[in-house]
């Protein structure tokens, strides 16, 4: 019952990464609240705070998710300042239902960064995405797109 009510008002939690430990109050976006309205395919820019750290073991990026459990990566990654964050370039199009926000570790930001370089910008299956080195979804945002 308390993790259900942990859930619904925030993510509350522990983001372990290459044996590095970051405690978590709350991943929180501030600039749009959950079930706002964007423009299909129009750039958006998140913006919030975080409790993931600035450090070298930890890269965040930003993934559009749709209604059937796909990935689609966004860049460049999320970037992290002190204990915010912002996230450019995002652009949902249609039939994406939430922005996800993961860290990965050296090895699956570079992972990240040869998928972007191959311009694997379509949808990305839910396995192969959760397999990335250090893989933890830290938040996300429910959107309507229009």
């Amino acid at each position: 019952m308390l993790r259900k009510l942990l859930l619904s008002m925030s993510l509350v939690l522990v983001v372990q990464v290459a044996h590095h430990a970051f405690a978590a109050d709350k991943f929180v976006v501030t600039s749009h609240q959950d079930g706002a309205r964007v423009a299909a395919g129009e750039p958006i820019t998140i913006e919030g705070e975080h409790p993931v750290g600035v450090n070298d073991e930890v890269k965040c990026w930003a993934f559009c998710r749709d209604q059937f459990g796909g990935w689609y990566v966004q860049n460049p990654p999320v970037e992290l300042t002190g204990e915010t964050f912002e996230a450019t370039n995002i652009r949902p199009g249609a039939g994406i239902i939430k922005i996800a926000f993961v860290v990965v570790d050296k090895s699956g930001h570079e992972r990240l960064k040869s998928w972007v370089k191959q311009e694997r910008f379509g949808k990305i299956e839910d396995d192969e995405v959760r397999a990335l080195p250090g893989f933890r979804e830290i938040g996300r945002l429910k959107i309507v797109v229009e």
